[in-house]
């Protein structure tokens, strides 16, 4: 096999590690490590993951992931972005109160500040299953790894500095 059939492979299973910039995303968020993609840091994850546990209990989450701009490469990586989550839950049922107790407490929880950071999360509840193709990027907090990693665009992202 020669050489460039082997680096394209690599580039190809690897492009989410190639692809975003090392130390381009908030450090108060993503932590970098040599050949491997940025990961959550710890502290910001299990904060997601408590919110996620209070309103479990409440209403039945079929999946949730973390969208938005702080997912996009910058040339700025300390700029202050917010956190967007997306619940995506089973279809309303009989319990009304429930779904209400849910939504009641995502008023409670967003736009609160991240533990240490400057940084607020807000939290979308969907019905309908929400298309990661549709989304520029989106990151799964429970799993901490990629599920869609963002194009860099010139404008996100100058090369120059």
């Amino acid at each position: 096999m020669q050489f460039d059939d082997i680096v394209d492979r690599y580039i190809n299973r690897n492009s989410d590690v190639l692809n975003i910039p090392k130390n381009s995303l908030c450090p108060d968020l993503f932590s970098f490590n040599e050949g491997t993609p940025p990961v959550l840091l710890e502290t910001v994850r299990l904060h997601i993951l408590n919110d996620i546990e209070r309103i479990a209990p409440y209403i039945k989450i079929n999946s949730y992931y973390l969208t938005g701009e702080c997912l996009i490469p910058s040339s700025e990586p300390s700029r202050t972005c917010d956190l967007t989550m997306c619940i995506e839950f089973a279809s309303y049922n009989d319990d009304v109160t429930s779904h209400m107790r849910a939504f009641h407490l995502l008023k409670k929880l967003n736009a609160r500040y991240i533990d240490r950071t400057q940084h607020k999360i807000y939290y979308h509840m969907y019905s309908e299953p929400v298309s990661i193709h549709d989304l520029r990027s989106a990151y799964d907090v429970l799993r901490n790894k990629w599920m869609k990693v963002p194009e860099i665009d010139d404008e996100d992202f100058d090369t120059d500095n």
